[in-house]
């Protein structure tokens, strides 16, 4: 009996050195290189159950591997060189793989091959919140997108821009419209949009010609034109946060 209660916690040992076990899928076959090519161009393909991924910075791979968008990097955390080492990806996995599955594959890749850890916490941020205004012009330039799916166009520059099939307050976080602080979507709308807007930009002054010819701010123009209002809120939100990671992979 007492053999047997050795034997037992041995095995209880075991389990708990071992840690807690990785149940997320993996690719079918995946490679995963360093790219020193310098040359700038980048390439990133992903349909029919073939990841292909070209000359891409490890920041980038890991911001989309853990589905923060582009606009929102702000929401992520690591170190400075992170943008500053490209990589290689090829995969493979079933052609019909859920999205949700496919990010845990892609996490998991990373997480293996740079031997990365990462947790989220939450910080606060200064940020300016899309929300519905309290007018609702006739004639709105905003529009659920007249081809939902449809091709992404977006412009804007020296006050007007146009863009279709689009997100909005993703836009709205470039540099072109001036806006001091990110721009967070609590509008409640869904699915993308057609919109024409313009405005005039803090850096012109008065009398200078625009693209736009409008004397408004970019403030009462998204009001005026969208029907949406920008405000001023101080908010929390979850950033991604790299604890480790190595600078090269491991062999594949």
């Amino acid at each position: 009996m007492a053999s047997l209660l050795r034997t037992v916690c041995l095995l209880s040992s075991s389990v708990v050195l071992a840690g807690p076990i990785d149940l997320r899928p993996t690719f079918d076959v995946a490679s995963v290189k360093t790219n020193n090519s310098g040359t700038g161009v980048d390439r990133i393909r992903n349909n029919g159950g073939i990841l292909l991924i070209e000359n891409v910075p490890l920041k980038r791979l890991i911001v989309m591997a853990f589905d923060v968008p582009e606009w929102q990097d702000y929401l992520f955390s690591g170190p400075d060189w992170l943008d500053a080492k490209n990589f290689d990806i090829q995969a493979r996995f079933p052609p019909d793989t859920p999205r949700l599955k496919f990010l845990q594959m892609f996490q998991r890749l990373l997480e293996e091959r740079f031997s990365m850890v990462l947790h989220r916490e939450p910080r606060e941020f200064s940020v300016l919140a899309l929300v519905p205004g309290k007018k609702r012009n006739e004639g709105l330039t905003l529009r659920p997108a007249a081809a939902p799916g449809g091709s992404y166009r977006f412009r804007a520059m020296n006050g007007h821009a146009t863009g279709s099939s689009i997100s909005m307050a993703g836009r709205l976080s470039r540099p072109d419209f001036g806006l001091d602080r990110p721009v967070l979507d609590l509008t409640g709308l869904e699915g993308t949009f057609d919109l024409t807007l313009d405005w005039k930009p803090e850096h012109v002054q008065d009398g200078a010609a625009t693209d736009s010819g409008s004397d408004a701010s970019i403030f009462v123009a998204i009001e005026e034109q969208l029907g949406l209002k920008l405000e001023r809120r101080k908010i929390s939100l979850d950033v991604l946060v790299v604890d480790r990671i190595n600078k090269a992979p491991t062999e594949n």
